[in-house]
């Protein structure tokens, strides 16, 4: 049998802090333009930096023309999104989630975001995600709801 490599966390949480830091403050940008990022883009960008192989198209979509179905057809851009997910990392139970794992979150308060939107579980409470308001940024998970959740196939990160 072959030796087992065993993770080492400290390590493992400098690199998912690099990743989630390179991101964190980046505007929000419908689509990807001009250097913003959107939820979804912000996801793909994260799975990237992670090492993870993407396709540059997912059901006849890229990020830029994906930002119109948003505005389009939102029940299908959720379902797009979720596929996408399904297809690039791993599900699990949302109870079971801890950092660096994906989420796809609905804001408890309804009237503030009705339309679902992925985030990276930042550890604790707090949700990395991407807002109009604000950009990408920490927020708190407190203030979602955890709909699903996604493990990242890789889970040793590139330094």
């Amino acid at each position: 049998m072959g030796q087992r490599r065993t993770i080492n966390t400290i390590e493992q949480g400098r690199s998912l802090a690099a990743v989630i830091g390179r991101l964190i403050g980046k505007p929000y940008a419908l689509g990807e333009v001009d250097g913003g990022l959107d939820c979804f883009s912000s996801i793909y960008r994260y799975l990237e930096e992670r090492g993870e192989d993407l396709p540059d198209e997912f059901q006849g979509l890229t990020l830029r023309n994906y930002a119109e179905l948003f505005l389009d057809d939102p029940a299908r851009a959720k379902a797009v999104m979720v596929d996408f997910m399904d297809q690039v990392a791993d599900p699990i139970d949302p109870a079971r989630a801890f950092a660096g794992d994906v989420l796809l979150l609905r804001a408890r308060d309804a009237g503030e975001q009705d339309f679902p939107f992925l985030g990276i579980h930042g550890g604790g409470t707090n949700v990395v995600c991407s807002s109009r308001e604000h950009g990408v940024t920490v927020y708190q998970r407190t203030n979602y709801t955890i709909e699903r959740a996604w493990r990242c196939r890789r889970q040793y990160l590139p330094s």
